[in-house]
């Protein structure tokens, strides 16, 4: 199982589709193992852990993998507005300790 936090930071309830895909190594730039989508549902300034499973895919135990999460494109805002959902990451809420959260290619 993988996961995110997400929040609602709208003035109204929505329900987004989110698009995972695992990789094989420390960045979205090696080998993609595969994809799952799971819908987020919630209600204004809501938050919740979304996860999506993939134990159809062999992980070895002591790899590195890596997790993107990001809106599909044909559900993506138009230009210059921006999706309600956000993902985040602390280390108080944090399920998967010992992980890493990188945002635009910066490690956080």
């Amino acid at each position: 199982m993988f996961g995110f936090y997400v929040a609602n930071s709208s003035g109204a309830s929505v329900s987004d589709s989110l698009l995972f895909r695992l990789y094989s190594g420390d960045g979205q730039f090696s080998n993609l193992l595969g994809q799952a989508s799971a819908t987020a549902s919630l209600a204004n300034l809501a938050t919740k852990l979304v996860q999506v499973d993939f134990s159809s895919i062999s992980l070895t135990p002591g790899n590195q993998y890596t997790v993107v999460v990001s809106l599909p494109s044909q559900q993506l805002p138009p230009f210059g507005t921006y999706s309600d959902l956000s993902v985040f990451y602390n280390n108080i809420n944090n399920p998967y300790p010992g992980g890493r959260f990188y945002f635009v290619g910066a490690l956080i």
